[in-house]
């Protein structure tokens, strides 16, 4: 539990506000103490004792960082409560600890003003065991704050750790898909390009064989027109052969007589031997 020293001072308050802010800070109501020495302090500004009470009635109704502004406010080396310094230094640091255990985005800061006042009030009555106390508090909420930090730091650092990792993993994975997505497109036109050098052969391949069947088709036409050219003449031949017999007069049997016995009484023709059935004639007669 923090501890305020909560006094009040009641020389030097002027009558009226300053006096009924006092009553009722004693009475407990100290919002109203609050807004009836806000007032008595309009009347006389600077005022010492209405301050040091109106920061009380601020901590006292739930509001330590307007209680510790106040106290700090009276910290003033030349002032004539000099001697209640290290009490004042004590509410300050305490109103700061408070307000640094109401865990605002300002705990922090407020954490060191309340340790280096409380410091400095020990500093001047190093028998203060409250102000020892709370200093041990703050302290230690120093240090856990402190660790708290670190972990969170670490925690962060190892979720940047792990994000990054992340990061990397799916990028080395989109890396991968990427190449095998290429490696993929390159067969795919490998394959393709194969396939289309396949099919130019193919193509070629029936073009060389339709091209050769033409040739021989157009060798066999070719023969079979030299054969039918062939035949024509022959026949033609054939034909003249006999025309030029049928045009030949008729032979009688005196002419071929002559012609026989011219044969046989020509120069020369001693050699010529009639063959009958294969067999020469052993006589040499017909």
């Amino acid at each position: 539990m923090v501890l305020l020293i909560s006094l009040f001072l009641t020389f030097s308050i002027p009558p009226d506000k300053a006096y009924e802010g006092a009553l009722s800070q004693d009475a407990g109501n100290f919002s109203k103490a609050i807004e009836l020495y806000s007032k008595a302090l309009e009347e006389s500004p600077g005022n010492f004792t209405i301050i040091y009470n109106l920061a009380c009635a601020y901590y006292d109704n739930g509001e330590p960082e307007k209680a510790a502004l106040f106290f700090d406010s009276i910290l003033s080396p030349d002032s004539v409560f000099a001697d209640m310094k290290p009490d004042i230094l004590y509410n300050a640091g305490t109103s700061y600890l408070r307000s640094a255990q109401s865990g605002t985005d300002s705990s922090s800061s407020f954490l060191d003003l309340s340790i280096e006042r409380l410091i400095q009030s020990l500093v001047l009555n190093p028998f203060d065991n409250e102000c020892r106390r709370n200093l041990e508090i703050a302290l230690k909420m120093k240090n856990d704050q402190q660790q708290q930090n670190q972990d969170q730091q670490d925690q962060q650092d190892q979720q940047d750790q792990q994000d990054q990792q992340d990061q990397q993993d799916q990028q080395d994975q989109q890396d991968q898909q990427d190449q095998q997505d290429q490696q993929d497109q390159q067969d795919q036109q490998d394959q393709q390009d194969q396939q289309d050098q396949q099919d130019q052969q193919d193509q070629q391949d029936q073009q060389d064989q339709q091209d050769q069947q033409d040739q021989q088709d157009q060798q066999d036409q070719q023969d079979q027109q030299d054969q039918q050219d062939q035949q024509d003449q022959q026949d033609q031949q054939d034909q003249q052969d006999q025309q030029q017999q049928d045009d030949l007069p008729p032979m009688s049997s005196e002419q071929a007589e002559r012609i026989l016995d011219a044969a046989l009484n020509s120069p020369g023709q001693d050699s010529i031997l009639p063959q009958s059935n294969g067999k020469s004639n052993p006589s040499g007669q017909w």
